[in-house]
């Protein structure tokens, strides 16, 4: 994991930090709002989605890149396509082939997933997460879980405190393991097959990727 824009320095790691939130904030919105609304559209037949701020050698992020990198030979369709498939994958909590809700992908292990980091409600009791939310989307929906993990990302870039830095560190691992990589590998399958759009393939590859890069560095940089 890299960044694109910079040379290593010693704030290398947080720039990354920054970096992937800002990444899970724009996809946290492509797959919350409607395509004329965030502009997606326009970014997908541009071009635009290839210049991402980070580089990786994350299977999932080459993927991502793969995708956000072909050629869109007739952009008008391209615009079409998105709108199209946004409704198909998305926008539906009954209807959708691949409704990015937590509980619309269990698996046998979020049971003890829960017992052990605790539910999804208990994290945001925990840092007082009460998001605003006008789609009235479910707690465990991914647009949701996304502002959430870029919450604990921002305290734990934030606090100057070690103690409450290296518990913050411990949630957001935690958090990703029990409600985000349990499920995600299965949605961005699902999303893969059922798009004939490559803009949603490549996000969706991207959240995926993020969220293992972001927990791989807690994990090989437990002091930054």
């Amino acid at each position: 994991m890299s960044l694109s824009y910079c040379e290593n320095n010693s704030d290398q790691t947080q720039q990354l930090f920054t970096a992937y939130s800002l990444m899970f904030y724009f996809t946290g919105s492509i797959i919350t709002m409607e395509p004329d609304k965030d502009g997606l559209p326009e970014f997908c037949a541009s071009g635009l989605l290839r210049n991402l701020p980070v580089s990786s050698r994350n299977p999932e992020f080459e993927a991502a890149y793969e995708f956000f990198n072909a050629p869109c030979k007739d952009p008008d369709k391209c615009c079409q396509n998105v709108t199209e498939y946004y409704r198909k994958l998305f926008a539906d909590r009954e209807l959708s082939s691949a409704w990015p809700a937590e509980s619309a992908w269990p698996s046998e292990n979020d049971g003890i997933l829960s017992r052990i980091h605790g539910s999804i409600n208990d994290f945001y009791s925990k840092y007082s997460f009460h998001p605003d939310n006008d789609h009235q989307l479910p707690p465990d929906h991914l647009g949701i879980e996304l502002l959430f993990f870029n919450k604990l990302l921002a305290y734990y870039l934030n606090t100057n405190d070690q103690a409450q830095k290296e518990t913050i560190r411990r949630d957001i691992i935690s958090f990703s393991d029990s409600h985000l990589l349990n499920w995600l590998p299965a949605w961005v399958k699902s999303v893969t097959e059922n798009s004939l759009t490559k803009c949603f393939k490549g996000v969706a590859h991207l959240i995926l990727a993020s969220v293992e890069d972001v927990k791989s560095l807690l994990l090989t940089n437990p002091r930054n």
